[in-house]
């Protein structure tokens, strides 16, 4: 919608190719390819992103592929992760690229409701559909979230009430 060219990663090829067909530019696997931050560099000749949208939480591969002057936008944080842990989270990244690009690490939470109405205003003046990869009756809100916990949904996993 924004014109932006956009590069996924993901472990799975069957969701790179749902995320191509959705409009992504470029796909990456990050399990055939480890080292997915130097493919990036690749594909932006060098440059890096304008922007990253961090979901699992390697933080310090997406500070690699930042141009300078570059964000991170941190929606959850996956890696590591144990439910029940109580330990807080613990984020580890080598700041000295961060600071050298002059990089901004923005935490994206559910915002306040003139962001949620303008959202709205955004998905219905471009007919955007949400993927909704499966929807569960309140019963079974716990099968919910094991099937979210294994990791093999594309899209919004929603439990109806």
């Amino acid at each position: 919608m924004g014109g932006a060219r956009v590069i996924v990663t993901s472990s799975s090829d069957e969701k790179l190719a749902r995320t191509q067909l959705l409009g992504a530019s470029e796909m990456i696997n990050y399990r055939t390819h480890p080292e997915w931050q130097e493919r990036v560099r690749e594909l932006t000749s060098g440059e890096g992103v304008d922007h990253v949208i961090e979901v699992a939480g390697d933080v310090q591969r997406s500070v690699n592929v930042l141009r300078p002057g570059g964000v991170i936008s941190q929606i959850g944080y996956l890696a590591d992760l144990r439910i029940g842990d109580p330990q807080p989270i613990r984020i580890s990244i080598d700041m000295i690229p961060f600071l050298l690009k002059n990089a901004r690490l923005h935490g994206i939470a559910a915002g306040p409701r003139d962001t949620c109405e303008a959202m709205y205003r955004a998905v219905t003046i471009h007919s955007l559909e949400p993927v909704v990869d499966r929807v569960f009756d309140f019963d079974h809100a716990v099968d919910a979230l094991r099937y979210l916990q294994s990791g093999t949904h594309f899209g919004k996993v929603c439990i109806r009430i």
